[in-house]
């Protein structure tokens, strides 16, 4: 993965080597997680139809020096969780999602650390 900027913006995407970029949608119910988040997505750019700033995102710096990831379009955050069974890709793995950070949600939900690899 790679942190791209966004032309006159403090946004940025995340992007693959292949220009695959995160992004979550709310408007197709197979992305539906609940009612207050969906599930983050790799979509292809060449995809007709896109709305303006599709996956960008802002990087909010938190303690540890770790981030929030936030979607411009939406104010949500990209986060984990293993609540139910449809989270739950197999024992290994976790499907992402993006939502809304309630005052009760942990400290720690939602933060991630970025690693520069070389």
């Amino acid at each position: 993965w790679m942190i791209q900027p966004v032309p006159n913006s403090k946004a940025v995407k995340i992007i693959q080597p292949n220009g695959w970029y995160l992004t979550a949608y709310d408007e197709d119910h197979r992305d539906a997680r609940d009612e207050d988040s969906t599930y983050a997505v790799i979509m292809n750019p060449r995809t007709p139809g896109l709305p303006e700033h599709d996956g960008e995102w802002l990087l909010q710096k938190t303690e540890y020096g770790a981030f929030r990831l936030s979607l411009v379009k939406n104010w949500k955050y990209l986060t984990v969780h293993r609540r139910s069974d449809r989270d739950q890709r197999g024992k290994e793995a976790t499907y992402a999602c993006v939502m809304h950070l309630a005052a009760d949600v942990p400290r720690s939900d939602g933060r991630w650390l970025l690693e520069k690899v070389a």
